[in-house]
């Protein structure tokens, strides 16, 4: 950037970096401007997926609600559990089980006396 001091020690810019110092700015503003769209845009995107899922839920309640007491029963659902199951179905949790972990003892180590696996790292006879 060339300056020049003028008589009284003011710094004088040429016309040339004015110009880049303005370019840079419009640069650094449509930064920040496409950064900020990009947030709307997102967050709508997150918006109309949360109302989609809503209306989903909405349906499986409508449609499981419709089913007679004993067509629950045969599929082992009771009447009550009808929200919480379409919750469920929405988040993808429906029907997993929480997998306890087994401790297995290990002789004649000095480094690791027990050690914790979950039981699929288990060998098949175990």
């Amino acid at each position: 950037m060339t300056q020049t001091k003028s008589e009284n020690g003011a710094k004088l810019y040429q016309d040339a970096n004015i110009q880049m110092i303005i370019a840079q700015a419009h640069l650094a503003r449509a930064e920040a401007l496409s950064n900020d769209i990009r947030a709307v845009i997102s967050a709508f995107k997150k918006m109309t997926s949360n109302v989609k899922a809503y209306f989903r839920v909405k349906a499986t309640v409508r449609t499981l609600e419709k089913l007679s007491d004993t067509v629950l029963a045969d599929i082992g659902i009771e009447r009550a559990q009808i929200p919480s199951i379409a919750r469920d179905l929405r988040n993808g949790t429906y029907g997993v089980v929480a997998v306890k972990t087994a401790t297995i003892e290990t002789f004649g180590r000095k480094d690791a006396d027990t050690t914790t696996v979950t039981p699929y790292e288990l060998p098949l006879a175990a």
